[in-house]
């Protein structure tokens, strides 16, 4: 993969600007893939490219055999169905101008999923899947915490019956506290709905209690790829080795009650609910 290089007045035409090389990734149905690495080692253009929101300069990407740029817009619409991608900033994913009835449907409406009549209650239904009461269904997303944007932009994935999840940097945005029942929900869904995870991140400890296999990306290329827990135990490039002495740890500080002194001092506790 490519990007075009930069042009001005003064440059001429600049020489493309490799992204990705040798690239040669399986997900396996069912699994939770983490895609680990620094910022800038292509882990982000590699989920687009999943998604099908980017097309690749070179290769192909194939799901259930089928190669996707090979297909007619037609069929690669209904493919990127089953493809179904969160973002990193809840806030930034969501149109402010739209209330949470509005954003969660618009997926399942343009492409006819529910007749029109019982879009609301699938509505009503997703929200409860990701932990939102229904009465969120007519607020905007100023009027929620970082966690629960996040839930919306899960909801609004899940709610497209996909069979694959390319989250990118999901909790990064978030407390240490949040990222934690972020991931709770993710672990759940995974089991409920059936789905399979590419989690893409940079930070070991947000993906390595729920990941299957881990992919290590350094530089456009993936330099390791093991289960979580021997790659954990043994890994073997000093890049991987270097991830792992930077992992921070999932767990807030706690009182001697076990209560969280962050959201102590908030006047809250976890993820908060409407």
């Amino acid at each position: 993969m490519e990007y075009p290089g930069r042009s001005g007045a003064f440059r001429g035409g600049a020489a493309p600007r490799p992204v990705l090389h040798g690239i040669d990734l399986d997900v396996r149905r069912g699994e939770s893939l983490a895609v680990v690495g620094e910022s800038g080692s292509g882990k982000s253009t590699l989920g687009r490219i999943m998604t099908g929101l980017l097309r690749p300069t070179g290769g192909s990407l194939c799901f259930d055999g089928r190669d996707m740029w090979s297909l007619d817009r037609r069929q690669r619409r209904g493919l990127r169905r089953e493809l179904q991608m969160i973002f990193q900033d809840g806030a930034s994913a969501l149109d402010p101008r739209m209330t949470v009835r509005e954003s969660v449907s618009e997926g399942p409406r343009a492409m006819g999923l529910f007749p029109r009549r019982e879009l609301d209650s699938h509505v009503a239904a997703t929200l409860d899947m990701v932990g939102l009461p229904s009465s969120a269904m007519d607020k905007y997303p100023h009027e929620f915490s970082g966690g629960q944007r996040q839930r919306i932009g899960i909801a609004r994935a899940i709610i497209m019956r996909p069979s694959v999840i390319v989250a990118d940097e999901p909790t990064s945005a978030l407390d240490v506290s949040i990222q934690a029942h972020i991931l709770a929900l993710f672990g759940e869904l995974r089991q409920t709905l059936n789905l399979t995870y590419v989690l893409i991140s940079h930070n070991l400890a947000a993906v390595g209690h729920i990941a299957d296999r881990i992919a290590v990306m350094s530089e456009g290329a993936v330099v390791e790829l093991a289960p979580a827990k021997r790659l954990a135990d043994s890994a073997a490039h000093p890049y991987t080795r270097r991830l792992y002495s930077a992992v921070p740890s999932l767990i807030p500080p706690t009182r001697r009650d076990g209560r969280d002194e962050r959201d102590e001092r908030d006047g809250r506790h976890g993820d908060e609910l409407i």
